[in-house]
């Protein structure tokens, strides 16, 4: 069973798989998909704020993100994750 979930519910260094991006408009998907942030990624927060915004690591760099984007990606975690 897959245990889905937001990026911005994730803890911090718990590793994810991005499922799916929602929400944002074709330049940004676009921009993310240039940075590498597709579906099966592996990303993981670096840092985090209360907010939901912080640091991610996606193929070994480091981003910042907003919480508005945070909230757009939707991932897997959970034992799906560990391999």
């Amino acid at each position: 069973m897959d245990n889905e979930s937001l990026l911005v519910c994730c803890d911090m260094s718990e590793i994810c798989i991005v499922k799916a991006i929602k929400n944002v408009d074709i330049k940004k998907h676009k921009r993310l998909c240039e940075l590498g942030l597709i579906v099966g990624a592996k990303v993981q927060f670096l840092k985090k704020n209360k907010d939901g915004s912080g640091l991610i690591v996606l193929r070994g760099c480091v981003f910042s993100i907003d919480k508005t984007l945070a909230e757009s990606i939707v991932v897997l975690r959970g034992n799906v994750c560990k391999k």
